[in-house]
């Protein structure tokens, strides 16, 4: 995962597709598999798990200032995030000014100088060896907003022939949503340019995974965070009733998701 040292505005090129399958595992796993598409060679990487908690205060200051702050934890190490997020209005609507640094006292300290300067003030917390990192930030006065797992297993997208840098990575995640009373999962592709050609390779592998699935992908304009807000506020209001199947979401579920995170 590469460190960003700075406030940096980053500009990401991504499509997502939903698995909306009767069986998403078995088609996350077939897609998965897959040793080429659309004239490009896909070399699968390691499986990597993913575990992403999302905090803000009680009175969701961080929300009204559209800043994202979360822990990750992955491959046994713990990143603290903080995103800004363009206004609704914003032509730019896949750019990002993010800070994502290492767990460590130095590290909470910038976050929260970052904060303050947004005028968010909070008291201060104290690392120890043993300071889990959610806990710290909740003694903060932090509570927890989303609790996800997510596993990934991706492939670099590579031409077929000449020099193999990564043009694309495609990923296929498997997400559990942690919420209070149960948890939910989904599956899901996303497609994100590595190279100035990334757009044309994007487009390329979204059709040909259309083609070789057809309904059973959808094209999806949320990302994780909003969908699994989405999720839990139709949960808590009773609107998905009968639309789970050991854990996971029912094809016919993802019409209401969409339109409550619209």
């Amino acid at each position: 995962m590469p460190v960003k040292s700075g406030f940096d505005s980053t500009k990401e090129v991504e499509l997502v597709l939903m698995i909306v399958s009767r069986d998403p595992r078995s088609l996350a796993e077939k897609i998965a598999g897959l040793e080429s598409l659309a004239g490009y060679r896909l070399s699968r990487r390691p499986p990597v798990a993913i575990h992403d908690v999302y905090l803000d205060t009680s009175d969701k200051r961080l929300k009204q200032r559209r800043l994202n702050l979360r822990v990750r934890r992955q491959e046994g190490a713990s990143w603290l995030t903080m995103k800004k997020n363009p206004g609704p209005f914003s032509w730019r609507r896949d750019e990002r000014q993010e800070l994502e640094i290492p767990w460590s006292q130095s590290s909470l300290d910038r976050i929260f100088q970052e904060l303050g300067r947004k005028g968010i003030n909070l008291p201060a917390a104290k690392i120890t060896d043993e300071s889990d990192p959610v806990e710290t930030l909740k003694s903060s006065g932090l509570v927890v907003t989303q609790d996800r797992e997510t596993r990934r297993e991706s492939s670099n997208v590579l031409p077929q022939a000449g020099e193999q840098v990564p043009l694309a990575e495609m990923a296929v995640d498997s997400v559990q949503y942690n919420l209070a009373a149960q948890t939910v999962s989904l599956c899901e592709v996303e497609i994100e340019s590595k190279s100035n050609e990334g757009r044309k390779v994007l487009d390329a592998v979204k059709k040909s995974l259309q083609e070789r699935f057809g309904a059973e992908l959808r094209p999806w304009k949320h990302g994780k965070l909003v969908t699994g807000k989405a999720i839990r506020k139709l949960l808590e209001n009773g609107e998905l009733e009968g639309q789970l199947e050991g854990g996971f979401l029912k094809t016919e579920s993802f019409d209401k998701i969409d339109r409550a995170a619209s």
